[in-house]
């Protein structure tokens, strides 16, 4: 087994630390959300580009707030686009594309290593 908190990214908006954390169950809805929204590279403008990205982070998020609810044996409560897409700008697309690519890159790592401290 792993430890998690090296899968977490924290990045600072306006003061609120957010966490995110990359899972399967994450990364499969973030690959429904693409599929429905038939996201492609060649389609995608700036509010579909927006809204996937505000999605990535949210799905991400509460991946997080659900580990803490674990750890903490609290219940889980998680985020709506509601909650966050008013702090979330355009100008802070860049740093949340890095965490969430950074997120990303993390869960890939550990599972990588994971797999190769079992043999």
């Amino acid at each position: 087994m792993y430890d998690i908190e090296n899968r977490i990214v924290k990045i600072n908006l306006y003061g609120e630390v957010f966490e995110l954390l990359a899972t399967t169950r994450a990364t499969t809805k973030v690959g429904a959300y693409f599929a429905d929204e038939k996201l492609t590279g060649k389609n995608i403008d700036t509010d579909a580009g927006y809204n996937a990205c505000l999605f990535m982070f949210l799905m991400l998020h509460n991946e997080a707030l659900r580990f803490r609810a674990w750890q903490n044996k609290t219940k889980y409560k998680p985020k709506k686009i509601e909650d966050i897409e008013f702090m979330l700008v355009l100008d802070d697309l860049k740093p949340i594309s890095n965490a969430i690519k950074e997120a990303v890159y993390k869960s890939k790592k550990v599972d990588v290593e994971t797999e190769a401290s079992k043999n």
